[in-house]
C-alpha cells in the first residue's frame, strides 16, 4: 500500500462552495443505507426505521436474465435473479455475521459462468463475493484496507483481460462528512484467480468529495488507464497513480454521478449530472476534447448514482434523473431514449400517486429494447420506511412490470414534441379524477392554463407564445405530479 498527498490544482470560489454542498447532499442519497455500524469512524447521517431496502448493483446475464442485489436492514443483502419479463427465478439472503456489507458493483465472468460482486463496510472492509448462476457461494473473503480512509462508498472498474486482473476505482474519505474531511481515492487490483487484492491509496487537498474520480477506463491509444471525475486522475499501465488535474472544461459533475465507457471511433462516452440538474451525455476525444453531446436539463435533479445511463445492442442509450428528497419538487424520476447519435427520441416523466419519494440507483437497457431501472422508494414522514423497487418499461416508455411496487401507484406523463413550434401533446396516465397544467416563463409568469385534463391524451396549441425555454407543472388537486421544460421554437 502506498499513500500520497497530492497537492491542489485549483482555488475554489463561492460557486464551488455552493456545488460542494450540493454534492455532500447528493451523496446523503447513498450514505443513507450506511445504518448502525459499528464504526471506528463517525457518520453524520443515520436512519433509524421500520424496514429499509435498496437495489443498488443490477447486471445483465446472458439468456435474457437480470441480477439484483439489494441491500436490506439488519446487514443482510438479498440477491435475485430475474426473466426479463419479471419472473423471479432465484433468490438468497446473504449476511455475514457483525459485518455491515454494501455490494457496490458486479461483473459477470462469461468464461466462468460467475457473478462477481464488490462491495464494502465499515470501518475499512472491502468485500468480494462470487456466486455461480445458481446463486451459490463459490469464494467470499472481507479484506481490511490499510489507511487512514473510510471503506468506499462507491466502486468502479474494468476486467483488464491482459493481467486477469479487475482494475477498480473507489472514493472515500478520510474523516466525517463535514467541511474539513479530505477527499481519498483507493486504486485496486484484483487478481481473478486468487483474488488476491493490491491497494494503492490516494489522499488528496480537496474535501468535501471534490477532487475525486468515479469511472475507469483504459486509455484509447496510449498505454495506462482514467480516471473520470471533475478532477481527471491518471495511471499508468501497471495501474499505478500517476497525477491529476483539475478539468472544469470537461463538465463533469463534482458529484458521484458519473460513468465512462470507451465508445465509437475512438472516443469516450461519459455521463454526469448537468451543472444545474438533469443529464448530460458527452462524448469526448483521447485528449478529453469534448465533440457531440446530449443534456437534459432538470434543475436539482440528480443523474443515477450507481449507473448513469445504459445502451442495449443496437446502441440506444436510456438515461435519467430523479427528483432530490430535499428541495420541494415532486416524487418522481425521469427517462430517457436517446438515438445512437445523441438524439432525443423521448422523454417520460413517472410521478408518484402516494405519499413516497422514488429514488433512482440505476438503469439497465434489455435486449428486447427496453429497459429497467431499480433503486428505493421512500415516506420522509411517519415510519420512514424505504423499500427498494424496480420499474421495467419497454422500447415506448410504457410500464411492463413492476417489483415491490403497484403499477398503479406510478403516473407517467409524456409532453411531446419537445421542442415545438406550437403543437404540444400531454399524455398522462394513472390519475383519477382531473389535472391541470400551467406553464411558466423564464421570470416565473404563468403564461398558460389549461384544466380539466382527464387521462388520456390532450392536444394544444401553444403557437402563440414566444420562442424561448419554459417550465411546465402538472396539477392533481394541491399537488404537484410533475414538472419539467418544453422548448418553443419557429
Amino acid at each position: 500500500m502506498w499513500l500520497n498527498l497530492v497537492e491542489p490544482h485549483y482555488n475554489f470560489n463561492k460557486f464551488n462552495f455552493v456545488m460542494k454542498k450540493i454534492l455532500v447532499s447528493g451523496i446523503f442519497l447513498i450514505f443513507t443505507s450506511l445504518l448502525n455500524s459499528q464504526n471506528n469512524f463517525e457518520w453524520d447521517y443515520q436512519i433509524y426505521n421500520s424496514f429499509f431496502s435498496e437495489y443498488e448493483v443490477g447486471l445483465k446475464l446472458p439468456d435474457s436474465l437480470l441480477f439484483f442485489s439489494s441491500y436490506q436492514k439488519n446487514s443482510r443483502n438479498h440477491f435475485e435473479i430475474f426473466s426479463e419479463d419479471g419472473v423471479l427465478i432465484k433468490e438468497k439472503i446473504y449476511e455475514v455475521n457483525g459485518v455491515e456489507i454494501h455490494f457496490l458493483k458486479g461483473f459477470w465472468i462469461g468464461e466462468k459462468g460467475q457473478i462477481l460482486l464488490l462491495g464494502s463496510a465499515p470501518p475499512n472492509i472491502f468485500a468480494v463475493l462470487v456466486l455461480d448462476k445458481y446463486l451459490n457461494i463459490v469464494f467470499e473473503k472481507q479484506i481490511i484496507l490499510t489507511g487512514q480512509a473510510k471503506h468506499p462508498y462507491q466502486v468502479d472498474g474494468i476486467i483488464y483481460e491482459p493481467t486477469n486482473q479487475v482494475l477498480l476505482v473507489a472514493p472515500s474519505w478520510d474523516g466525517i462528512l463535514d467541511d474539513k474531511e479530505h477527499s481519498s481515492i483507493w486504486f485496486l487490483k484484483l487478481q481473478l484467480d486468487t483474488y488476491e487484492l493490491q491497494s494503492e491509496l490516494i489522499k488528496l487537498k480537496e474535501t468535501g468529495g471534490w477532487g475525486a474520480c468515479y469511472a475507469v477506463v483504459e486509455n484509447i491509444d496510449t498505454s495506462g488507464f482514467t480516471c473520470f471525475g471533475r478532477f481527471i486522475h491518471y495511471l499508468d499501465k501497471n495501474f499505478n497513480y500517476i497525477r491529476n488535474t483539475f478539468e472544469p472544461q470537461s463538465n463533469i459533475t463534482g458529484g458521484n454521478q458519473v460513468k465512462a465507457i470507451p465508445w465509437k471511433e475512438n472516443t469516450y462516452l461519459v455521463g454526469t449530472t448537468a451543472q444545474l440538474g438533469g443529464v448530460l451525455v458527452q462524448v469526448m476525444d483521447k485528449n478529453l476534447k469534448i465533440g457531440l453531446n446530449f443534456v437534459a436539463d432538470h434543475p436539482n435533479r440528480f443523474a443515477f448514482p450507481f449507473n448513469v445511463f445504459d445502451l442495449n445492442d443496437k446502441g440506444v442509450l436510456y438515461t435519467g434523473a430523479y427528483d432530490t428528497p430535499f428541495l420541494n419538487q415532486s416524487n418522481g424520476f425521469f427517462i430517457i431514449q436517446v438515438d445512437t447519435v445523441l438524439r432525443k427520441n423521448w422523454e417520460i416523466y413517472f410521478g408518484s400517486n402516494d405519499q413516497y419519494r422514488y429514488a433512482v440507483s440505476g438503469i439497465l437497457a434489455t435486449k428486447d429494447g427496453g429497459a429497467l431501472i431499480y433503486g428505493r422508494r421512500y415516506d420522509d414522514l411517519g415510519e420512514r420506511v424505504f423499500n427498494a423497487y424496480m420499474v421495467k418499461f419497454n422500447a415506448d416508455g410504457n410500464i411492463s412490470w413492476t417489483n415491490n411496487i403497484d403499477a398503479s401507484q406510478l403516473i407517467t406523463i409524456k409532453i411531446y414534441p419537445n421542442p415545438s413550434n406550437g403543437p404540444l401533446i400531454l399524455d398522462m396516465r394513472g390519475i383519477t379524477g382531473r389535472a391541470e397544467l400551467r406553464i411558466f416563463d423564464t421570470n416565473g409568469n404563468n403564461v398558460y392554463v389549461h384544466h380539466d385534463i382527464s387521462e388520456g391524451r390532450t392536444t394544444m396549441d401553444l403557437s402563440g407564445l414566444s420562442n424561448g425555454t419554459y417550465m411546465y407543472k402538472i396539477y392533481h388537486g394541491n399537488k404537484v405530479i410533475g414538472k419539467g421544460r418544453w422548448v418553443k421554437v419557429l
